[in-house]
């Protein structure tokens, strides 16, 4: 067989091996069969998640991630017969409408916020009568209760199709 045939093959057959593997370790962690230790994904910029924590030593951002079990393949065809692994796994789906959701939500944050100091400190330096400053506080108040409610319409989505894809 030609070598680059051969070499395209094989790169071919290292990946799929690393996708299974992938898919069997996060199957084998949403069972629950995880081990006593856990391990770090350091990131450069935050992860908009309540676990994203900050390495002082490492001057990086940082997830805990859970270690499945050691299982021999046995174990785990095993595990499959009773518990199947779930084809349509919510990481493969995209939440894309759900970011657009998040980002139109922090748009409308920042321009309330730059909005309602502009409006302050026209009304401070006498270019604008004093109610203005009402004005920005409704203005800033308005953008905070749009900001809220769109990242939590994005969340429940976002929560809905996890359940889903669950139930399937």
């Amino acid at each position: 067989m030609n070598e680059k045939v051969e070499a395209l093959i094989s790169k071919r057959k290292e990946e799929l091996r690393k996708q299974s593997l992938k898919r069997r370790n996060q199957h084998l962690v949403d069972l629950g069969l995880v081990s006593e230790k856990s391990t770090r994904q350091y990131f450069d910029t935050w992860q908009n998640t309540p676990d994203c924590k900050w390495d002082e030593e490492k001057k990086k951002y940082y997830v805990g991630v859970e270690v499945p079990l050691e299982v021999t393949d046995e174990e785990y065809a095993e595990i499959c017969k009773y518990f199947p692994e779930n084809t349509s796994m919510v990481e493969s789906e995209t939440f894309g409408a759900e970011v657009t959701l998040k980002t139109i939500a922090l748009i409308i944050l920042i321009v309330g916020i730059l909005s309602s100091l502009i409006l302050v400190s026209m009304a401070i330096s006498d270019e604008l009568p004093p109610i203005v400053v009402v004005y920005a506080i409704v203005v800033l108040i308005t953008s905070l209760s749009f900001w809220a409610s769109f990242r939590c319409f994005a969340n429940i989505s976002i929560s809905l199709k996890k359940i889903n894809s669950k139930i399937k």
